[in-house]
């Protein structure tokens, strides 16, 4: 698990960073939450925004990020953004967000990525970016995050968890299942359902449910513990290392197939 989250925000041209333009969109899309300009991190000339409460550090970085860094993630993302390798590397240029100091337990770390989110929201909102990268997992075009960014303290279902954990369906002849990125740096595992001739849009249900939860209680799922509105509904979880992504921990379940 990770006890801080980063968002890289790409951009094609040089940044120059406009703190009261971005403290303004937060305002404003972000109403009743804390937002206030303290000045710059201890020990750095980095400037902070002060976001609901977390204190969150903007690194204006003139260079790219290396491809290395996003070329996996934006693999991963072509399935629903085409374009993601060819935008991703047209960038010139990086500002990384993150918190100062360190998320200690679950609801600190879920409102240290709230934070993160809408603050790197505010900035592309102000500057025309290329694409986001999170936690070096999960990337998405400006676009989007401009706009999922916007939920960003909203509370279930529509917290924003499709911007730090991507779902990826996938079918094995008569296996169906869905395996995430990006849940690690929260629960230190990923998850991965599958059943024989399971119902997609279950799997995916499920997992999502499975996501929130983790993200809402952090890693307290023991091996072997059942998870479940009702006795139909539940479904025993396994820690286990995936079966389609090597070395991958995960969270795993076997869903029955589809009545």
């Amino acid at each position: 698990m990770m006890d801080r989250h980063l968002a890289f925000a790409l951009f094609e041209r040089p940044v120059v960073l406009d703190l009261a333009a971005i403290a303004d969109v937060l305002r404003k899309r972000h109403s009743g939450i804390e937002i206030d300009l303290p000045g710059a991190a201890p020990g750095t000339m980095s400037p902070v925004i002060r976001c609901a409460g977390v204190n969150v550090m903007l690194m204006v970085m003139p260079m790219a990020v290396p491809r290395e860094s996003w070329d996996l993630p934006g693999r991963r993302a072509l399935a629903t953004w085409p374009a993601a390798l060819e935008v991703l590397g047209r960038h010139a240029a990086h500002v990384v967000v993150s918190t100062v100091g360190r998320a200690e337990t679950p609801a600190q770390q879920l409102q240290a990525a709230r934070a993160v989110t809408a603050v790197t929201g505010g900035l592309i909102a102000t500057i025309p970016a290329a694409a986001i990268l999170w936690d070096g997992l999960v990337v998405h075009s400006a676009e989007r995050w401009e706009q999922l960014s916007r939920e960003a303290f909203a509370g279930y279902p529509r917290i924003p968890f499709p911007l730090w954990v991507s779902m990826h369906p996938f079918r094995d002849g008569p296996i169906v299942g869905a395996v995430t990125f990006g849940l690690m740096p929260f629960a230190g595992r990923e998850v991965e359902f599958e059943g024989e001739r399971a119902d997609p849009n279950e799997i995916v249900r499920k997992v999502a449910g499975l996501i929130v939860y983790v993200l809402e209680h952090g890693a307290v799922l023991r091996d072997g513990d059942t998870l479940g509105a009702g006795e139909s509904d539940r479904i025993r979880i396994h820690h286990i290392v995936s079966r389609r992504v090597q070395g991958l921990p995960v969270l795993q379940a076997t869903v029955p197939a589809a009545a």
